[in-house]
């Protein structure tokens, strides 16, 4: 890479890092590209928590292998977009679900069976498309939209679940109910946990501090109350939120 190369990059987030949430971010080489040409910076920020959520889900969780029939719940959103489009790439049969604007867009991306799910059940539509059960199904939407997912996925299937900030449901109690009909269940956790946006809150109070927006302190990685915005009390309250969910999951799988 030389200085003034048009590159894009997910940064270190996910493995310890801070995310982009600032003017300026450092980010591992082998975790840095060349921007695709016809690109502008909006177009390429938008792909790699998307595009690599899409490819973790299909490949790296759910091991999609060609001639199976996969299911998009989302298909038409920022990350059902790319996912159907890799299932397509790898040599599966797909069919999504969107909303009727979006159908022919969906179309468009060639997904063999659209169900519009404003106009027809989806379970219907799956048993008619896929008599025997889904061999794969991404919910990239959110538990309460499709309850009986599981029930659509044949036994020794793949089911992905890629929770929300809003939706993300009972995630040990489905991982329990996939294992007992044999279902094989992926979670992906997008979102940014409390610690990392800790660490991002403490380094703006430390420059805060430095340039005289905020009096001296004789504890540096104290981060004010009064500083804190709305959203940065909304994202703290979500990420605390989830770490309690993990831990009460951890100590289920690993007691003591």
């Amino acid at each position: 890479f030389r200085q003034g190369d048009r590159v894009f990059t997910p940064t270190n987030h996910g493995q310890g890092g801070q995310g982009s949430y600032a003017q300026y971010a450092i980010a591992s080489a082998d975790r840095v590209a060349h921007m695709p040409h016809g690109l502008d910076f909006a177009q390429a920020a938008a792909l790699p928590v998307a595009a690599l959520t899409a490819w973790q889900g299909l490949f790296d969780r759910g091991e999609l292998k060609p001639g199976q029939r996969a299911l998009i719940h989302g298909g038409s959103g920022g990350l059902g977009g790319f996912a159907v489009q890799f299932a397509r790439w790898a040599g599966a049969h797909v069919a999504a679900t969107c909303s009727t604007p979006n159908v022919e867009y969906l179309r468009g991306l060639g997904v063999e069976r659209v169900i519009d799910y404003r106009r027809e059940s989806i379970a219907g539509a799956v048993a008619a498309w896929a008599p025997g059960g889904l061999d794969y199904l991404m919910d990239a939407v959110g538990v309460s939209t499709l309850p009986d997912g599981l029930d659509l996925v044949r036994p020794g299937g793949t089911f992905v679940s890629i929770p929300t900030l809003n939706d993300d449901g009972d995630i040990p109690g489905a991982a329990a109910a996939g294992a007992a009909k044999g279902i094989a269940e992926g979670e992906i956790n997008a979102w940014a946990d409390a610690f990392e946006y800790l660490q991002f809150l403490r380094l703006r109070t430390q420059h805060r501090r430095a340039s005289g927006l905020l009096p001296a302190s004789e504890s540096p990685n104290l981060v004010p109350v009064d500083d804190l915005s709305e959203l940065d009390r909304r994202i703290l309250k979500e990420a605390l939120r989830q770490c309690r969910k993990l831990q009460q999951r951890l100590e289920v799988d690993y007691p003591g």
